[in-house]
């Protein structure tokens, strides 16, 4: 698989004071990480010279970059100016696959977010968004792209499983709507502690729709309400090693991604400790 991460934004990523593209991509080149994942800021405007400094800052570096995210997300609330939602989109696609990226991720919404609504796993809110789908679809073939939206699993919207998620993107039928794969987003309590068939499972029904991932680790929150606490990679009860082993069964030049770390420091460690495990486990890494 190739592995990369997400960029620091720290000092190492700093001048002045400020964020700077060419310093984040320079540190994780120091560090020895060739893959990168980054969003697109936000307003329109500053989309396509972000991503004029983002390729150059990568082609100078020698770092690839996986997987480019939307600034919004793809409401499945209805009533959505969709024809608006598919134009920025497919404009996503278009300048991720000049930078080179063929994968632009994003996650269904709900009214608030990704946060659980009342309508969430409704029917409603599928065949809304699958209209959706359909627009950026059809869009994204008459311009002959080969770069791809890939949804990402979340448990509160409708893609709350493996099994929704097949249900969507085959309803769709197109190859400029896909999967992304991030387990993490779809543990419960009631397998947070013992998910290792849920893992394999869930690769075995999404099959060849994946076609990027997220690697992180949770813990249960210090609650007994429901609520789960992202953390490094190998600090939490995250089964990394069948998630590990299940990635390395997907094409070879499969992107997976370690996110939502700021610390240049904690992104080498998760990256060193998801190398080490790769290592053990027989499966190549490389970028």
């Amino acid at each position: 698989m190739k592995l990369g991460t997400c960029l620091p934004t720290d000092e190492s990523a700093q001048v002045n004071g400020q964020f700077s593209i060419e310093k984040a991509v320079e540190a994780l080149a120091a560090a020895g990480i060739r893959g990168c994942l980054t969003n697109f800021p936000p307003g329109e405007e500053n989309w396509e010279p972000y991503s004029r400094r983002l390729k150059n800052a990568l082609c100078n570096a020698g770092v690839e970059l996986l997987e480019y995210n939307t600034p919004f997300l793809i409401s499945a609330a209805p009533g959505e100016d969709r024809e608006q939602v598919a134009e920025q989109t497919v404009r996503l696609l278009e300048l991720s696959q000049e930078t080179g990226c063929l994968n632009v991720v994003t996650c269904v919404a709900n009214k608030n977010s990704i946060l659980p609504d009342p309508q969430g796993h409704s029917r409603e809110y599928f065949d809304s968004i699958k209209t959706t789908c359909d627009l950026i679809a059809r869009k994204a073939a008459s311009r002959g792209l080969k770069a791809r939206l890939l949804l990402e699993l979340v448990y509160t919207t409708v893609v709350w499983s493996p099994a929704e998620m097949v249900r969507l993107i085959d309803a769709v039928g197109s190859p400029h709507v896909r999967a992304h794969m991030d387990i993490a987003n779809c543990l419960t309590f009631d397998n947070i502690f013992d998910h290792g068939e849920f893992i394999r499972d869930s690769f075995r029904i999404l099959g060849d729709r994946i076609y990027s991932a997220h690697l992180k680790d949770v813990r249960p929150a210090d609650s007994y309400f429901p609520g789960l606490v992202e953390l490094l990679v190998g600090d939490g009860v995250m089964d990394i090693r069948t998630y590990i082993e299940c990635l390395g069964s997907m094409r070879r030049d499969f992107p997976a991604v370690i996110e939502h770390m700021g610390r240049m420091e904690d992104i080498k460690q998760s990256y060193d400790r998801v190398t080490q495990i790769a290592s053990e486990l027989g499966v190549e890494v490389w970028s």
